[in-house]
């Protein structure tokens, strides 16, 4: 089941970000736009592949269009398939909890994959890790923009999603930050190759025997 999902996903993000990145830098001269369409293709590819970890570049990613980058950031933050070295949220992750979203529009409780039910601790544990690694992202980029208030901020968001994502590839912004900001993408490098969750527990946490309590249910109106 794993690993179905995680060469669907693998394949659905290669596929699918060959052809947007294909769509939306056919004509830009700065990017691909005077290539062959066979060299069209393998820059998509090429590009496509990268940004799920590898961490090289065959392009100078300052000049793509604002929506290829950020279609980039999305696939750096969605990441590899685990087991590897690829960071990231993880295929599998973002796939739990896109169809928990979908199944929950749809009125349904269980999130159901090739007919099998995934336990509700995984779908828990696959929130989790999405909340925690949207809201480190969202500090994060909150602070780059914080120390550099005249850079493009979705410079800023590119440069911070690819280090808390552990990609290594920079809209050419990399240098020019001061030390503060140098300081912040470091953390987001690590935590992104722990996990934020294990970086915060093993700072705070000090007693590991912590008890599971359990008290009377209470109700809270969402939304």
């Amino acid at each position: 089941l794993h690993t179905r999902l995680a060469l669907l996903m693998t394949i659905g993000l290669l596929v699918g970000g060959t052809i947007l990145f294909l769509i939306f830098e056919y004509t830009n001269d700065a990017s691909i736009g005077t290539f062959s369409f066979g060299d069209k293709v393998l820059a998509s590819f090429f590009h496509a592949v990268t940004m799920r970890t590898a961490g090289f570049a065959s392009l100078d990613y300052s000049t793509i269009t604002p929506i290829s980058m950020f279609m980039s950031v999305v696939t750096m933050f969605i990441g590899g398939s685990p087991g590897g070295t690829a960071g990231g949220m993880k295929t599998t992750t973002f796939a739990i909890v896109f169809i928990m979203i979908y199944n929950e529009i749809r009125g349904q409780s269980n999130v159901n994959l090739f007919n099998h039910t995934i336990p509700k601790n995984v779908v828990r544990q696959a929130l989790i890790i999405f909340v925690a690694l949207l809201t480190t992202l969202t500090v994060g980029t909150s602070l780059l923009l914080l120390f550099n208030p005249g850079t493009n901020p979705l410079f800023l968001l590119f440069e911070a999603v690819s280090a808390l994502a552990t990609v290594g590839v920079s809209a050419n912004v990399t240098t020019s930050l001061d030390t503060p900001s140098l300081i912040v993408d470091m953390f987001l490098m690590f935590a992104g190759r722990i996990g934020p969750i294990t970086l915060v527990d093993s700072l705070i946490r000090k007693n590991k025997a912590v008890k599971d309590i359990a008290y009377t249910k209470g109700s809270i109106i969402i939304g």
